[in-house]
């Protein structure tokens, strides 16, 4: 049974830090999480014996309960349930392959990985010792991001070089449709696109566009599309210092009232409720999330 029920999609137009790590507890689920997707790898560690059930473009895993470091590629639709009784440290590291270029043998520890949807590794007590004192020091270090850098590169060498992959999805043409597909509607979604457009643009039928996104996705091509359309306003709208009129125009709306309404329809807020809500703080390059 499919767990993706809403798609949370992470798209950024100019996403542009070669990385960044979201550090911190997950909560108990008692619902089931968004799905996300964004336009870079992340890298989900977590170090305790607890349930893991995760989905990608609408394919469950395995259940796993074993500590992992499970690598989801870019443009995929992705989430990870976790079953516990008490908040769950984990480590998310967001990340750009280009990281690695200068660091020749991370990159070559982690190239046989760099085209797999997805790729779980399980880690054993015998690595969990030489993995830890990292973790530790990513989390002492948190504001440092040279040295986060430093300690995830590490992680992902150790992990890469010495475990075997527990499970993986390789790259199919399904899903390489599918992932260069949602790159398109993100390259393009402040452009009047619709499904014909897409289907024009890979030369594929409209009942295949449907039935992949209803398949491997659970959601239709208009709402992904929305979502997208609202993760850049949102992006927008917090890290942008233009006025609405001008966010609007940014975002195809020729019609700021337009706009509005498809904003407050779709988050509840109007666009100067979200902007104040968020106190407008432009967060500094470095630090923008993935």
């Amino acid at each position: 049974m499919s767990i993706v029920k809403k798609p949370k999609p992470n798209f950024f137009e100019d996403y542009g830090p070669r990385f960044y790590m979201d550090y911190g507890f997950m909560k108990p689920h008692f619902s089931i999480p968004a799905a996300h997707i964004h336009p870079c790898y992340e890298a989900l560690l977590i170090l305790k014996e607890v349930k893991q059930n995760t989905n990608v473009n609408g394919q469950l895993l395995p259940p796993t309960s074993s500590p992992s470091l499970t690598i989801f590629a870019p443009y995929t639709m992705h989430q990870t349930y976790v079953e516990n009784n008490d908040e769950l440290e984990r480590f998310v590291f967001y990340f750009t392959e280009d990281i690695f270029s200068g660091i020749p043998f991370v990159n070559d520890a982690f190239a046989p990985y760099k085209n797999n949807v997805c790729t779980r590794f399980e880690i054993t007590d015998k690595f969990m010792d030489k993995i830890l004192p990292f973790t530790k020091n990513a989390r002492a270090h948190r504001k440092s991001k040279n040295l986060i850098i430093l300690t995830f590169e590490s992680i992902l060498y150790i992990v890469t070089k010495y475990i075997d992959p527990k499970f993986k999805i390789e790259s199919t043409d399904c899903f390489t449709n599918i992932s260069s597909i949602i790159k398109y509607m993100a390259d393009h979604c402040c452009d009047p696109i619709t499904a014909e457009t897409v289907c024009k643009h890979f030369s594929i039928s409209r009942s295949k566009l449907n039935k992949d996104f209803t398949n491997n996705l659970s959601i239709s091509f208009h709402q992904l599309l929305t979502e997208m359309r609202i993760s850049k306003a949102c992006y927008l709208l917090t890290n942008d210092n233009n006025d609405i009129q001008t966010i609007a125009e940014m975002m195809g709306f020729k019609d700021d009232t337009y706009f509005y309404t498809f904003f407050k329809r779709n988050t509840g807020m109007s666009p100067h409720q979200f902007r104040k809500s968020r106190k407008f703080i432009k967060a500094p390059p470095q630090e923008q999330h993935l």
